[in-house]
């Protein structure tokens, strides 16, 4: 969800607990591997940002979680 959202919307930043900790120029190639959670994407200044209350990266157990729940969505591993 995030890399798509990120590419199609023009993201900059990933902002947690109000606080930007990623710039997504940065970390393009590795959005498929992080897990944000309680996501918003919202506007400041005219610069896209994805809000989050939590972000992390994805673990093996999140894998077999989207891969049984979403078996037609052909996520990337590495």
């Amino acid at each position: 969800m995030l890399d798509k959202e990120i590419i199609d919307r023009g993201i900059k930043y990933i902002i947690v607990d109000d606080i930007p900790h990623f710039d997504v120029n940065d970390i393009k190639e590795k959005t498929t591997d992080l897990l944000v959670k309680g996501t918003k994407v919202k506007n400041i200044d005219g610069v896209p940002y994805i809000l989050a209350r939590d972000i992390r990266l994805k673990t093996e157990f999140d894998y077999l979680l989207q891969k049984t729940f979403n078996p037609n969505n052909k996520d990337k591993e590495n």
